[in-house]
């Protein structure tokens, strides 16, 4: 039935825990030398959530500059700049920017 389809469709498939925290960063496209100012809404060690007034295509590699302090679960992965790609993006309500979701790439571990 339909609303158990919808229930479905909201269950969690993170494989990392999202932690709510509000930073600022700067971002580029790996192709570019030209960074954007961001905000970060969350993280997890598998990704970010992020504002920018620009849109991202999916599957764009982007570096991201820690302007304020990094997270201490991604602090390992994230030395100057740290690079992911681009998951999924959004326009926001007020048609003047965008939710963005990117995934740091895999930790391979020995």
């Amino acid at each position: 039935s339909l609303k158990r389809f919808e229930v479905e469709a909201h269950v969690e498939q993170r494989k990392y825990k999202r932690t709510q925290h509000h930073a600022l960063i700067s971002f580029s496209r790996s192709e570019s030398d030209s960074y954007h100012q961001g905000k970060m809404d969350n993280y997890s060690q598998g990704g970010i959530h992020f504002t920018s007034d620009i849109e991202i295509d999916p599957g764009s590699e982007i570096n991201i500059k820690w302007i304020d302090s990094v997270p201490g679960e991604i602090a390992t992965q994230a030395k100057d700049v740290c690079r992911a790609e681009v998951i999924w993006y959004q326009q926001r309500e007020d048609k003047l920017s965008y939710n963005i979701g990117a995934r740091f790439p895999e930790i391979v571990t020995q």
